[in-house]
C-alpha cells in the first residue's frame, strides 16, 4: 500500500475532487518553503522529501484507481444482488429479508461514519496548513513540517488499517452474499426434494424400525440371556461362598467365646488362689510372731535355769574341794586347827562368797581350792595375811598349771570320827556363805572407795588398801564386761536371726509379687484377646452388612435391567414392524416409478439429475439407488451383527438418493408440462404452503424417529456396558474369593 501513505488517502474513492484539493493544499507550503532562502542541506532534504512524496502520491493514485474499480464492481454486484433479493423476497422467508435489510443499514451507517471521520480529518489538515503558513521562523517551520509529516504518516497508517478492515468487511459481505445465494438455491432444492419425500420417508422409517427390532432383539436377547445366566451363576457362587464363610466365622466365634469363658474361669481361680495365699501369708506372719515371742520367753527361762544350775554346781565343787583339802591335810600328817580355820574363813567371807557365787570360768574354779589351801597353811603359820596374799595368789596361779593330784592313804577311822564335829562346823561356815548371795553384776557399790576397808586403830577407824577388795572389784568388772559381751553377742545373734527372718519374708514377698505380676500379665493378655474378639466380630458384622447391601443393589439392578430390556424389546419390535412397512412401501414405489410422471410424485421419465448450481456431484441414477436397495436387502439377510444406527443411516442415504432423483425428475416433468400445457399448475403460494407443511411434518417425524432409534441404541449400549462392568466386578470378586475361600474350609 506504500511505505509512507498520506493521511488524506482514506476517502479518495468516495469523493474524486477531494484528492486534487488535498494535493494543492499540500503543495502550497512546500512552494512557500522553497521560495525562502534556505541552507543547502535543508534544500537537499526538502528536495528528497518532495521526490519521495511525489512517488508516494503516484502509488497512492494507482491504489486509489484500483480501489475505485473494485468498488464500482462491488456496487454493480450490490445492485445485482438487490435485484435478486427483490425477486427472492416473495419466495424466501421474512426473517432473512429483515436480516439482510439490517445488514445493509449497518453498512450504510458504517460508510456514513467513515465519511464524517474523513471530513473531520480534512478540517484538521486545513487548520494545520494554515498554522504552518502563519509560522515565521524557518527552523521552527521545518520542525513543525517534520512533526506534521510524521503525524500525517501515522494517521495515514491508521487510515490504511481502517481501509484494510473495510476490505475485510467487504470480503465478509461478499462471502455472505454468496452464502445467501447458496442458501436460496439449496432451500429451493430442498423444498422440491422434501415435497416428494414426505410420506415415503415416514413409511420407510417405520419399516426400518420394524425390520430392525426383531434382529436387534434376537442379537441382544441371546447376549443378555447368556450374561444374565452368568450373573446368576456368579451370584449363586457368591452366596454359597458367603454362607460357607459365615459358618466358618460362626464356628470360630464360638471357639473364641469358649476360650474366653475358660480364661475368665482361670482368672477367677487365680484370683481366689491369690487371695488364699495372701490370707495364708498373714496367718503365717501372725504365727511366726507368736512363736518368736515364745522363743524369746523360753530363751530367758533357759538363761535363768542355766544360772541356777551353775550356782548349784559351784556349791558342789566348793564342798568337794573342801573335803579334798581336808583329806589332803590329814594325809600329810598335819594337825589342822579347825577353830583357827573357822576364824580365817570368817575373816575372808567376802572373798570366798564372791568366788563361790560368781564362779563361771574354769580359772576361778581352780583358784577356789588353792585359796582354801592357803588358808589352811595360814592356820599353821604365823605370817601376816596382808603381806603374803600377793605371793599366795602368784603361787596359786603357778601351782594351778603344774599341780597334779595324788592319792594318799587315808588315816584311821578314829581320827576321822574325832574331827568330824570340827569339819561340820567348817562346812556350816562355808555353807553360810551361800545363804544370801547378791547379784553384784548389776548392782553398783555405794562405797566411794571399794578397794579400801576400815581398820580399827588406836587413833580411830582408818581406810587400809585391801587386796581382797581390789580383787573382788577387779572380778566384778571382769564379770560385768563378760556379761555385757554376752548381752551384745546375744543381741547380735538376735539381730542376725531377725535379719534372716526379714530376708526370708522379703524373698517370699518378692515371690508373691512376681506371681501377682504374672497373673496380671495373663489377665491383660486375656483382656486384649477379648477386645480383639469383639473387634473381629464387629468387622465381620460390618462386612456381612455391606455384602447384604451389595446383594440387594445387585437384585435391584437386575430388576431394573429386566424392565429396561423388556422396554427395549418392545421398542425394537415396533421399529422392526415400521421398518418392514417402509421396506414394502419402498419396494412398491420402486416398481411404480417408471409409470408415474406426475408433478407431486416427484418422478419423471427423464433420468438426468441436475442441480441448481449445475455441479456434477448431484448426478445420480435411480437404477443405482434401486441396486443399492437390493444390495442392502441382501446384506441385511446375511449380516446379523449390524447395529441400529448403521442400518438407519444406510436407509436414510437411500431415501436421499431416491428423493434427489425424484426432485430432479419432478423439475424436468414440470418443464415438460409447462411446454405442453396439458396439466393445470397450482399457484406458487399454494405450492410453497404445501411444501412448508409437508416439510414440517417430515422434519418432526424424522426427528422423532431418529430420537427413538438413538435412544434405543444408547439404552442398549448402556445396558451392555453396565452388564460388562458387573461381570468384571463380580468376576474379579469371585476369583479373589475363590483364591481366599479354601484356607478357612481346610481349617
Amino acid at each position: 500500500m506504500g511505505n509512507a501513505p498520506s493521511v488524506l488517502f482514506g476517502d479518495g474513492w468516495w469523493d474524486k475532487n477531494d484528492s486534487t484539493t488535498i494535493q494543492s493544499s499540500t503543495s502550497t507550503p512546500h512552494r512557500d518553503v522553497s521560495s525562502e532562502g534556505l541552507s543547502e542541506q535543508h534544500k537537499e532534504r526538502l528536495s528528497e522529501f518532495k521526490l519521495e512524496l511525489a512517488r508516494k502520491h503516484e502509488k497512492r493514485r494507482q491504489i486509489l484507481a484500483e480501489k475505485r474499480k473494485e468498488m464500482e464492481e462491488l456496487r454493480e454486484e450490490v445492485v445485482r444482488l438487490k435485484k435478486e433479493n427483490a425477486e427472492l423476497r416473495q419466495t424466501s422467508h421474512p426473517d432473512e429479508i429483515t436480516r439482510l435489510r439490517e445488514n445493509e443499514e449497518l453498512r450504510h451507517a458504517e460508510v456514513d461514519r467513515y465519511r464524517n471521520q474523513n471530513e473531520e480529518l480534512k478540517r484538521i489538515l486545513e487548520q494545520k496548513s494554515k498554522l504552518l503558513e502563519v509560522s515565521d521562523d524557518l527552523v521552527e517551520k521545518n520542525r513543525e513540517l517534520r512533526v506534521s509529516v510524521a503525524e500525517m504518516q501515522a494517521e495515514l497508517q491508521g487510515l490504511n488499517k481502517q481501509v484494510v478492515d473495510f476490505e475485510k468487511e467487504r470480503q465478509d459481505y461478499q462471502t455472505h452474499v454468496t452464502a445467501l445465494k447458496d442458501v436460496i438455491a439449496v432451500s429451493k432444492h430442498m423444498l422440491q426434494i422434501r415435497e416428494s419425500q414426505l410420506k415415503e420417508l415416514k413409511e420407510k422409517v417405520e419399516g426400518i424400525e420394524r425390520s430392525l427390532a426383531g434382529r436387534e432383539m434376537n442379537i441382544l436377547s441371546q447376549d443378555l440371556r447368556e450374561e444374565y445366566e452368568r450373573q446368576l451363576q456368579n451370584i449363586r457362587n457368591l452366596r454359597s461362598l458367603y454362607e460357607e464363610r459365615q459358618r466358618v466365622h460362626k464356628r470360630e466365634k464360638e471357639e473364641l467365646v469358649s476360650q474366653l469363658d475358660d480364661a475368665k474361669k482361670e482368672l477367677a481361680a487365680e484370683q481366689t488362689k491369690n487371695n488364699e495365699l495372701e490370707d495364708r501369708i498373714k496367718a503365717l506372719e501372725e504365727d511366726n510372731s507368736l512363736k518368736y515371742d515364745q522363743i524369746k520367753s523360753l530363751e530367758s527361762n533357759l538363761g535363768l535355769s542355766k544360772a541356777e544350775s551353775r550356782q548349784y554346781q559351784a556349791e558342789l565343787t566348793v564342798i568337794n574341794q573342801l573335803f579334798s583339802e581336808i583329806l589332803l591335810g590329814f594325809n600329810s600328817s598335819q594337825d589342822i586347827d579347825l577353830d583357827k580355820l573357822q576364824k580365817q574363813l570368817e575373816d575372808h567371807r567376802d572373798l570366798l562368797q564372791d568366788i563361790v557365787v560368781n564362779e563361771i570360768s574354769p580359772e576361778v574354779s581352780y583358784a577356789l581350792p588353792k585359796v582354801l589351801l592357803e588358808l589352811l597353811s595360814q592356820v599353821n603359820g604365823d605370817g601376816i595375811l596382808e603381806q603374803n596374799e600377793e605371793g599366795k595368789l602368784e603361787t596359786i596361779q603357778e601351782e594351778s598349771e603344774s599341780q597334779t593330784s595324788t592319792v594318799h592313804q587315808m588315816n584311821s577311822a578314829e581320827e576321822i570320827v574325832e574331827n568330824l564335829p570340827k569339819v561340820w562346823k567348817v562346812l556350816i561356815e562355808l555353807l553360810s556363805h551361800q545363804k544370801a548371795p547378791t547379784n553384784e553384776l548389776t548392782d553398783v557399790s555405794d562405797d566411794g572407795n571399794p578397794c579400801y576397808k576400815t581398820v580399827e586403830t588406836p587413833k580411830g577407824p582408818s581406810l587400809v588398801l585391801s587386796v581382797s577388795q581390789t580383787f573382788i572389784r577387779l572380778k566384778d568388772l571382769i564379770l560385768e564386761k563378760k556379761s555385757l559381751e554376752k548381752e551384745t553377742n546375744h543381741l547380735k545373734q538376735l539381730n542376725g536371726h531377725l535379719e534372716n527372718r526379714l530376708q526370708d519374708q522379703e524373698k517370699r514377698l518378692e515371690l508373691v509379687q512376681s506371681e501377682l505380676s504374672k497373673t496380671w500379665l495373663v489377665v491383660g493378655k486375656m483382656q486384649k484377646q477379648h477386645q480383639m474378639l469383639h473387634t473381629q466380630e464387629k468387622i465381620l458384622r460390618y462386612e456381612l452388612a455391606q455384602k447384604r447391601k451389595l446383594l440387594t443393589e445387585l437384585k435391584e439392578e437386575l430388576e431394573y435391567s429386566r424392565e429396561k430390556w423388556t422396554q427395549a424389546r418392545e421398542k425394537n419390535s415396533n421399529t422392526e414392524q415400521q421398518w418392514q412397512q417402509l421396506r414394502t412401501e419402498f419396494a412398491s414405489r420402486r416398481n411404480t416409478i417408471p409409470n408415474d410422471n406426475s408433478v407431486e410424485s416427484g418422478y419423471s421419465d427423464d433420468r438426468e439429475c441436475t442441480s441448481s448450481d449445475e455441479e456434477p456431484g448431484y448426478e445420480t441414477d435411480i437404477s443405482e439407488c434401486a441396486q443399492k436397495g437390493a444390495e442392502g436387502e441382501e446384506a441385511d439377510g446375511v449380516v446379523k451383527d449390524v447395529t441400529v444406527l448403521d442400518l438407519v443411516e444406510d436407509e436414510v442415504l437411500e431415501i436421499v438418493c431416491v428423493s434427489s432423483e425424484s426432485g430432479k425428475e419432478a423439475e424436468g416433468s414440470e418443464s415438460t408440462t409447462e411446454d405442453g400445457g396439458e396439466q393445470p399448475r397450482p399457484s406458487l403460494e399454494q405450492v410453497l404452503a404445501q411444501r412448508d407443511e409437508r416439510l414440517r411434518r417430515l422434519e418432526g417425524q424424522a426427528e422423532q424417529l431418529v430420537a427413538q432409534t438413538a435412544n434405543t441404541a444408547s439404552r442398549s449400549v448402556v445396558i451392555a456396558n453396565r452388564l460388562d462392568d458387573l461381570h468384571e466386578v463380580y468376576g474379579r470378586e469371585t476369583t479373589s474369593n475363590d483364591a481366599e475361600a479354601p484356607p478357612p474350609v481346610e481349617e
